[in-house]
């Protein structure tokens, strides 16, 4: 209930000092930066399981190739 009071007050608050195109720029990189984490996520898990069901599809696609360098990267830390 507090979540929808609180949305309502900031949507009038983005209204009144007009930057709603901000907010939906902003959403947008926010969800993409969202689904990129989850994506990365599932990988991560998938790189752990039986690796056999699944060696075809990381052989032979392009963005799970990519995927997977950067999650090595990032482990590398």
């Amino acid at each position: 209930m507090t979540k929808y009071i609180l949305n309502f007050f900031i949507k009038k608050i983005i209204k009144k000092i007009h930057i709603s195109y901000y907010d939906i720029i902003l959403g947008g990189f926010f969800g993409i930066f969202r689904g990129l984490l989850l994506v990365f996520l599932l990988l991560f898990v998938f790189n752990y399981m039986n690796k056999n069901s699944y060696n075809y599809y990381l052989n032979n696609s392009i963005l799970i190739s990519i995927f997977l360098k950067f999650i090595k990267y990032f482990l590398s830390f």
